[in-house]
Parts: C-alpha cells; sequence; structure tokens
C-alpha cells in the first residue's frame, strides 16, 4: 500500500550528533482528495512512523494554529500521546498536526488543513426566553436550501412535518435541525446545528435564612413591573394571595408545619407568570446538629455512623479538623480508621434549598480510634551485621515509647503474619534482637482499653552501604594538564577511598577528590557506623579526559594481543615507528615512556630524551628500554591559552616464545644396531620451520615435529616460529638414544637386584630356569637373601619395545638353619615396638634392622636376653632383622610393619 507521508529530519541538540527523522501523514483514504475537502461523518486516519527514544503528541483545532505567538493556544486540543495512528471523525473544518519532543527539543510537523464540503447549520432567534404560552420563530442558517432539506427536533424527537428553513415553536425544551447542505457531493448525508435550548419566562425566587429570627426572607430581582406572593399549607390546594405582599421580598416565618410560598410577576412586555412552589419548615430550616454516638472510642477495625438529625437540607459536606473529605456530601457519614477518617473532630457544613449560597455548620463530634503500634529502631541505631538493636513500640510513629496495656512479639522470615512465629519472654515495649544474617519481619501485638491491635511489619535486615554517584566540576570532565577536575560524593558517615584505573590513590580519603590526570576514578566508601557492613565502589567510575586528546599510530601494524590494538607485538630487531597523528595542530611535542605497570602512581612517565618530533622511531628490543608509550603535546586555545594534553598509552611488545621439549618413548632405547626409537615436539606451537640435531649435528631432511631416531647419542631441536622466522629456539637438551644395556644381578648385605633399573623395564625372576610369580614379590627388581634358596637365579628385563636382555645366574649356596633356634621375634606383623627375645645372648654379637630398600636403620651391640627397637616413626612395610653371632655367621628374619 503506497503511502502520502511528510517526513522531517530534526539535529536534536545535546542529545545525538545523528539526525532523528520521523515520517508523518494521512494513510487513508488514499489515494487523497486535492483539496483535503470531505463529507460530514468520513474519517481520516493519520500515521506517525518514529523510532526514537522520545514521545509523541498529537493535535486538533478549529481554527490555523498560531506557533508564533500562541494566541489561541487554549483552543488545541491534544487528543492522543505515544500512538503511531489516529482516525479523526470529520465534523467540520479541522487543522491536525503531531508534536515529537525528545528531551528539551520538540519538533512539529506540517499542520493539515481538512475542510468540509457544505456548511454545518445553524438555528437563528431572537431570544432564548419566552411567555408560556406565547410562541418564538427558529430559522436556519443557510435558509435557501428549500423546503424537505431540513429535519427538525423537540428534545431529541423529530418533528413531524416541519421540514422548511423556519419552525415556529411554544413549549419549552431543546432544539436542533439536520440540514442537506451539500447534496450534490454528498448525497444524503445531513449535517447537524448545535442542540439550542429554549425557555419559559419564570421569576428566579432565592431565599436567606435567618435563624435568629426563626425567618426565611424570599426575594427575586427588580426587572418585573408587578409582584404577587402566594401561600398554601399543600401542594393539592389552590394557593392564596398574602394580603399587601406585593414587593420582590417576602418574610417566611418558619413553623413545625409545612407552608409553601410561590411568587406571580408581570414582565415589561406585558408576560404573567409564576415561580415555582417553595416549601418552608423547621426541617428543612434549622442549624444542622449531629446525633453523639454510643461510643467515640473506638477500636481500629470498628467503625461508626454519623447522622444529622435533620436531613432535610439542600447540600450536605463533611469536614474533619477543618479539612473537607472529599466526595462526602450525604445526611450521614461511615466513619473507620482508613486514613481519610478515623481520630479527629468532625463537622458538618449543609445548605438550604431556598439559600444556596449561606452555609452553616454543626457542632463539632469528637471520635478517637485506637492508634495502630509502630514499631522503631532505638535511637536509630543501624543493625550492623552481627551486631544486635533494640526494637521499641510507639502509638503511632511519633508518639511515646510504650502507653498500652500489653505486648507480644513475633516474626518471619516473609511478610505474613499469619505464620509469624511468637517470641519468648518478649512482652515488653522494647526488644533487643541479634540482627538476622538476611530480612527479616517482626511484628508486636499490642492491646489497649480492650482493644487488641497489631503493628505493621518492620523489616530488619544487616545495614548495607549502596554504590555512591561521583559528580565532577566541571561537569564534562575535561582537563588540560595541571588543570583539576572536582570529584565529589554525597554518602555520610562512611570513610572514602579513591582509585585510578583500579589502583588506589595514595592519601585520597576524602569526600572530594582533585584530579589531575585522565582516567577512570572510582570510590570505595566504607561504613564508619557499621565496621561489618562490606564497602562497595562506585557503580559506575567518573570519566575524566584530556581537553586535548592526541592520537598516534604504529608502523608496522604488529601483531595484537588479546585483539587489544593498544598492546601491539614485534620481533626483536624490527624497527618500529609511532607517528602523532595530526600533527601541525600542536606546538610542541614530546615523547614519553614508562617500563612497568602503566596504571601505577607509583612511578611517572619519562620523558625519552631528544624524542620531540611527530615520529619517534627505534628498534625493538634493543634501542628501546620501555615497554609502554604515550605522546604530550600543547596546543593553543582560545585567548593564546596554551593547553597540555597527553595520549591513551600503546604498549609495544617482543615476542616470548617458550623453548621447544621433546618426548621420547622406550627409555629412548634401541633393542639394536638398525633399530629406531620415536621422538617429536612435546608441543606443538607455532612453528614454521624445525630441525633436528644429534650431538650437534644436523639431520638432513629434518623439517618435522617428529622422528625416528636411529643413531646413538642426545637429540636436539631447533624451531623457527611463525612470526619472527628468522630467529631460532633450541630445545638445548634432549633424549639421549643408546642401545639397551645387558641384564645383570647385583647385591648387598641383604638384597640381590636387576638391572637395568632406571626407566620404564619389566622383569621376570628364574629359579633353576623356573619362572618365579611374580605376584609373590613386593618389589619387582628386588630378592631377599633370607628368603633365597640354594640353587640357580637368573633375571630377564625389558623395556615397552619388548627389547628383551637375560642376566648371568647368581647361585646360593646352603646356609644352616639350626643357629636360629632359641630366638622368639614379636609380635609380626608389627605397629610400635619390636621385641627379639634370646635364650643364648652370649652366643650373639650384634643384631641389625634394615628395610626393603637395604637401608640400614637400628644397629645394636649391648645384646640382653629381652631387647626392644621401636619401629614406631617407621614408614609402613618389609623390615629385614639380621642377628650376628661371635662365629661370623647370621640368621635373617622378616617381619611387617604395619
Amino acid at each position: 500500500m503506497s503511502k502520502i507521508l511528510t517526513s522531517f529530519f530534526v539535529l536534536l541538540f545535546a542529545v545525538s550528533t545523528q539526525a532523528q527523522v520521523f515520517e508523518f501523514g494521512i494513510t487513508d483514504p488514499n489515494p487523497l482528495p486535492d483539496p483535503l475537502a470531505f463529507c460530514y461523518g468520513d474519517s481520516v486516519t493519520f500515521t506517525l512512523e518514529y523510532d526514537g527514544w522520545g514521545f509523541s503528541s498529537w493535535y486538533k483545532c478549529t481554527e490555523e494554529p498560531d506557533f508564533v505567538n500562541w494566541s489561541n493556544s487554549e483552543k488545541w486540543e491534544m487528543v492522543g500521546m505515544s500512538i503511531n495512528t489516529f482516525k479523526l471523525g470529520i465534523e467540520g473544518d479541522a487543522f491536525f498536526w503531531v508534536n515529537v519532543t525528545e528531551g528539551w527539543n520538540t519538533v512539529t510537523s506540517q499542520v493539515f488543513h481538512l475542510q468540509l464540503k457544505g456548511q454545518i447549520p445553524t438555528i437563528n432567534y431572537s431570544d432564548t426566553l419566552f411567555c408560556e404560552g406565547t410562541s418564538l420563530v427558529l430559522s436556519v442558517t443557510p435558509g435557501d436550501l428549500g423546503d424537505g432539506n431540513y429535519q427538525w427536533f423537540h428534545n431529541t424527537a423529530l418533528v413531524e412535518n416541519q421540514t422548511s428553513e423556519s419552525l415556529e415553536i411554544a413549549d419549552s425544551g431543546t432544539y436542533q435541525v439536520i440540514a442537506l447542505t451539500n447534496p450534490t457531493q454528498c448525497s444524503g448525508i445531513y449535517y447537524p446545528s448545535q442542540p439550542t435550548g429554549f425557555h419559559y419566562i419564570k421569576p428566579d425566587v432565592t431565599g436567606t435564612f435567618k435563624p435568629d429570627l426563626n425567618r426565611l426572607v424570599l426575594q427575586t430581582s427588580l426587572e418585573y413591573t408587578s409582584y404577587q406572593w402566594y401561600q398554601a399549607s399543600s401542594t393539592i390546594v389552590e394557593m392564596e394571595a398574602i394580603d399587601g405582599q406585593t414587593t420582590n421580598k417576602y418574610n417566611a416565618t418558619i413553623t413545625d408545619f409545612d407552608k409553601y410560598y410561590a411568587l406571580s410577576v408581570i414582565t415589561s412586555g406585558g408576560c404573567h407568570t409564576t415561580s415555582d412552589k417553595i416549601l418552608v419548615n423547621d426541617s428543612i430550616y434549622s442549624l444542622p446538629e449531629i446525633t453523639v454516638p454510643s461510643q467515640q472510642f473506638l477500636c481500629r477495625n470498628q467503625s461508626v455512623t454519623l447522622e444529622l438529625k435533620n436531613q432535610a437540607y439542600a447540600s450536605y459536606q463533611w469536614y474533619k479538623n477543618g479539612s473537607q473529605i472529599w466526595n462526602e456530601t450525604k445526611p450521614t457519614l461511615l466513619v473507620n480508621s482508613d486514613y481519610q477518617f478515623g481520630t479527629g473532630n468532625y463537622t458538618v457544613k449543609v445548605t438550604t434549598v431556598a439559600d444556596p449560597n449561606t452555609v452553616f455548620e454543626s457542632e463539632p463530634i469528637t471520635l478517637e480510634f485506637n492508634t495502630q503500634p509502630y514499631i522503631s529502631i532505638k535511637n536509630n541505631d543501624k543493625p550492623c551485621p552481627d551486631g544486635k538493636v533494640v526494637l521499641q513500640v510507639t502509638k503511632g510513629a511519633n508518639g511515646e515509647v510504650g502507653g498500652y496495656d500489653s505486648y507480644q512479639w513475633y516474626f518471619n522470615d516473609i511478610n505474613n503474619f499469619d505464620e509469624a512465629i511468637e517470641i519468648a519472654n518478649a512482652t515488653d515495649s522494647v526488644f533487643e534482637i541479634n540482627v538476622p544474617g538476611e530480612a527479616r519481619h517482626y511484628w508486636v501485638s499490642c492491646s489497649f482499653n480492650s482493644c487488641d491491635d497489631i503493628s505493621g511489619s518492620k523489616i530488619i535486615e544487616p545495614f548495607k552501604l549502596y554504590p555512591p554517584n561521583i559528580s565532577m566540576d566541571p561537569y564534562e570532565g575535561l582537563l588540560c594538564l595541571g588543570d583539576t577536575i572536582n570529584l565529589s560524593i554525597y554518602s555520610e558517615d562512611v570513610s572514602f577511598q579513591w582509585y585510578l584505573n583500579g589502583v588506589a590513590i595514595e592519601g585520597a580519603d576524602q569526600k572530594d577528590y582533585q584530579a589531575t590526570e585522565a582516567g577512570n576514578y572510582d570510590v570505595l566508601i566504607s561504613s564508619l557506623l557499621c565496621e561489618t557492613t562490606a564497602p562497595v565502589k562506585s557503580e559506575y567510575p567518573a570519566v575524566v579526559s584530556y581537553r586535548v586528546s592526541p592520537s598516534f599510530g604504529v608502523e608496522p601494524e604488529g601483531h595484537q594481543y588479546g585483539q587489544n590494538p593498544n598492546h601491539l607485538i614485534f620481533c626483536k630487531y624490527d624497527t618500529v615507528h609511532l607517528n602523532l597523528n595530526n600533527a601541525g595542530n600542536y606546538k610542541n611535542i614530546q615523547w614519553v615512556g614508562k617500563l612497568f605497570d602503566p596504571s601505577s602512581s607509583t612511578d611517572d612517565w619519562e620523558e625519552i630524551e631528544g624524542q620531540t618530533s611527530a615520529t619517534y622511531t627505534f628498534i625493538n628490543g634493543v634501542e628501546n628500554d620501555k615497554l609502554h608509550y604515550k605522546v604530550r603535546v600543547d596546543s593553543m586555545m582560545e585567548g593564546d591559552k596554551v593547553c597540555t594534553g597527553i595520549s591513551e598509552y600503546k604498549t609495544i611488545d617482543g615476542w616470548i616464545f617458550q623453548s621447544p621439549a621433546i618426548a621420547s618413548y622406550n627409555n629412548s632405547e634401541l633393542c639394536e644396531n638398525g633399530d629406531s626409537t620415536l621422538i617429536h615436539l612435546a608441543f606443538q606451537g607455532t612453528w614454521s620451520r624445525m630441525e633436528w640435531y644429534c650431538d650437534g649435528i644436523l639431520e638432513p631432511n629434518s623439517n618435522t615435529d617428529s622422528i625416528y631416531a636411529k643413531k646413538e647419542g642426545e637429540w636436539t631441536i631447533t624451531c623457527y616460529p611463525e612470526y619472527c622466522p628468522n630467529i631460532p629456539h633450541s630445545s638445548g637438551v634432549g633424549p639421549y638414544v643408546k642401545i639397551m644395556q645387558d641384564a645383570e644381578i647385583l647385591e648387598n648385605d641383604t638384597v640381590i637386584y636387576a638391572m637395568p633399573e632406571l626407566g620404564f623395564y619389566s622383569y621376570q625372576w628364574y629359579f633353576n630356569n623356573n619362572p618365579i610369580d611374580m605376584d609373590t614379590i613386593e618389589i619387582p627388581w628386588v630378592l631377599y637373601k633370607n628368603e633365597l634358596k640354594p640353587g640357580s637365579y637368573t633375571v630377564e628385563v625389558s623395556n615397552p619395545a619388548e627389547c628383551l636382555r637375560l642376566s648371568a645366574p647368581y647361585v646360593v649356596v646352603g646356609v644352616d638353619q639350626t643357629r636360629n633356634i632359641g630366638i622368639n621375634i614379636f609380635p609380626n606383623p608389627v605397629e610400635t615396638d619390636l621385641h627379639i627375645e634370646l635364650n643364648h645372648p652370649e652366643n650373639v654379637k650384634s643384631i641389625e634392622i634394615y628395610d626393603a630398600t637395604g637401608k640400614l636403620w637400628v644397629y645394636a651391640s649391648v645384646i640382653d636376653k629381652n631387647n626392644i627397637f621401636s619401629l614406631d616413626n617407621k614408614k609402613k612395610g618389609i623390615f629385614l632383622i639380621k642377628v650376628n653371632y661371635m662365629d661370623k655367621f647370621s640368621d635373617t628374619f622378616k617381619v611387617i610393619k604395619n
């Protein structure tokens, strides 16, 4: 569907640097008539297309709006707000537009002038008042439409057979005419006039109530030529003229029975007319009096109805403590403890039928409702975490502590009194509690004068601080070097610590801080009232920037560290150029640098000697002793003022590569000449080229991350990184490739053991060429001599590559087994003390105790019958007890240490 729209492009000041666009126009009917003229009852749809953050206001007016002097702004009718479409019904000429507001800026659309085809008829008349029994002639403009083109209505009912431009009326009421004012373009469409009311001439009688005279003064205006007052005792008897009462005033005496009065007058035009009848009695005309209720002290859940003894007044308005109670305009008032009512002095003001301008007020009635208990913290103490506070109850928020007959305290972790827990022995007007770890609700039930009442919920939760807001002066936060920006917060009863770019500023511990350099400023506040309350930092930093903000680029571009364009990595020996942008705008230039943390305030930025031009060039890793760089410049401002600014820093870093490491397998062993073993890079890295070396000699065609080594010797690798391919990195050391050594059996005093043992090997022992069950051997490469039998022992050693080596035999000869008779060793297993009892200690030279590795732990040369040795601090495992005899023979025993 095509649209006919009017577009507006608006630059909003201080909101955005881009134009805000909205489109406003008519989308129905389509196509649009030219000119924009419509029949009565047609509709026109307007559409607004706007995606901004502001709001729209839609207006119409019956005349062209004056946007210059606003002379007719009171006639502008707002018909919609923040909507997208509006359908306007045509009831006459209208001007239509929309306003779009963003912040302090309002933009007005084109104004559409919608015209009516034809004319709205108007009724012409000489007067809206006429004498009953006479007639009045009405006419219409336009009056030249011809008979049959009009229809008249009386009190919304069609007047039959009245289709001409005039109408003679004899009855009062509201009259309206509709007319076919444009039968050509708007066939069959009648345009309505505004309804007009016509009334009979009738005197307006008012009264003034004089309670001190027990009299009602009735009167009318002096515009009539003749007056006559009448009276009657009821509405069904004929009114009688009151002798001599022929002026515009009459004093009616108020009695305890009904009396009706009326006034007959003659106008200057000769119209005889009579006023409406006026009822006068002492029920209608008396001072208001409120019936005193039986109870004037009530519980909060009770109510009472105040009512007037006389309820025949013309109007009522109730008041509390002299203030009007909105919408209470009846002879009765229901009073409860609602916020609008409750305790107070109540009166009512009334007016009488004949005297609506005189107001009479009753005497006050005082009502008192029981006051709801109110919980507060004594002395407004802060509920510090892990602390205590005292709760107290008062009559209302501003009452004295206590004042009730009884008390009972309750609590609940949720705001639900029905499930609250009664607190034992908490029956006083004050109550000390431990501050809960999380929010908890407290209530108190109080009784007074037979009224039981519950306080509102009092939430007690650990006091916490909220992030402070930092204000800046000047608010834009722009400075030159040497200027200051005042930063401040408005927190009270706290201590302060200011931070710049996340680093604490030494000595910055006041409410205000004078910032002298650009960056992000935060402040941490800690409570002085609650030391256990966690400190909080400002939610949003105050951003201070340099008014003059130079920037510089880097050539070549370098590699971004972590996708940070201000942290660039170069190879050692690369030539780096730092180029000041727009250098011609500045008067003086100085490059500065820093080696350590650029955000730290403990060390200063140092001027780089001699670097005062637009470009600073150095060889990375050789000529530069800094890691972070800025450029400081002077710029001329208005009035020849020099403003010094400094750029953001850039980090010029160097690549650091981890030296390559080599992984090997099978103990880097060869089974025999001609075999090979796999070695490769342990971690891949980003290398562009690799070289393998054996004992320092380059292996040809070795540009690979893995190789099968066939030569004996130390293998190393040299790698060239992808980012800096001209700088080699060597593993330095590497695995020693060798042919696996022969197996052999070695011994010490307590064990025999297999070699090789340093590496990854498997072992199989043989006794007289028969395999020994290896599950029975605690240490695979070790056999204990005291467990050996006479015979031949051999061992087979294999590595993970299944290279096998068989040892030469180890032969064990027979031993005398009779010497241990009379030796008792217990307990076995042992946990602490080991007992060795000897029947013949004179035959024993010494006792030695070894662990499973052959390490000597105990040597005893002084021997008794009963010998105790402590193994309490020894590790769990197998221990060997060697008993040495005087004849140089020995016996060995095995015990287990738990």
